[in-house]
């Protein structure tokens, strides 16, 4: 098996879109790809600039396992399907309740009484 990493070596705004370049290197060699993320995902709000390496970084991932570590060309771009997966995939998931804490008052245990005393 041959053991492959992949490096994150920056990006660059080239027309409509950002390019970020990825070296994947083996024992033997390297090699960089560029992927492209259109700068309508960022523009609008869409992504964060943040998500942009993670995102190329994912989208190679994708190319290395469908052609075996060695796609044949060494550009490729983010799809709008691709985009939608990984927002769904990074979306905050919500946290469970426990009981019924919303009516509970302060430092008051869900499933204990609210006891209000008078004086």
């Amino acid at each position: 098996m041959i053991r492959l990493s992949v490096e994150y070596v920056g990006f660059k705004t080239v027309g409509d879109h950002r390019q970020y370049t990825l070296r994947a290197r083996t024992a033997e060699a390297s090699r960089d790809y560029l992927v492209n993320i259109p700068n309508a995902l960022f523009v609008a709000g869409r992504a964060k600039f943040q998500d942009g390496p993670e995102l190329a970084y994912q989208k190679l991932q994708r190319e290395m396992a469908a052609h075996d570590n060695e796609p044949a060309h060494g550009t490729f771009t983010v799809t709008e399907a691709e985009f939608e997966a990984f927002k769904e995939a990074h979306r905050p998931q919500a946290r469970p309740r426990r009981g019924n804490s919303a009516a509970a008052a302060p430092g008051v245990a869900p499933d204990e009484p609210n006891l209000v005393r008078e004086g």
